[in-house]
């Protein structure tokens, strides 16, 4: 599935003083899950600007202890430029 990793929603620990920081594991567990996400997923992140936030993305999955995420290299960039497929159908983001 395609889903947004969003800094600024349940990924974000909104009653920290500084933006984007780390929410607590529990919550940060129970956004993946709502997600579709769990311990037998195998994660890939990617973004429109090459390796931005998804490295962000790689480094938050790895910090909970979550092993099974990789950064796609080059991000969609790199993937659509080499001339590989796209998924249709996904759900659009903003």
């Amino acid at each position: 599935p395609i889903w947004p990793f969003d800094l600024d929603g349940a990924l974000s620990d909104h009653d920290a003083p500084a933006p984007h920081t780390m929410p607590a594991a529990a919550a940060f567990e129970e956004a993946l899950r709502a997600l579709g996400v769990d311990d037998t997923s195998t994660v890939v992140v990617y973004d429109g600007a090459g390796v931005y936030s998804s490295a962000r993305a790689w480094w938050m999955l790895r910090a909970m202890g979550f092993d099974r995420a990789a950064v796609l290299d080059g991000g969609l960039p790199a993937w659509t430029a080499a001339g590989l497929p796209l998924a249709a159908g996904g759900p659009a983001y903003d």
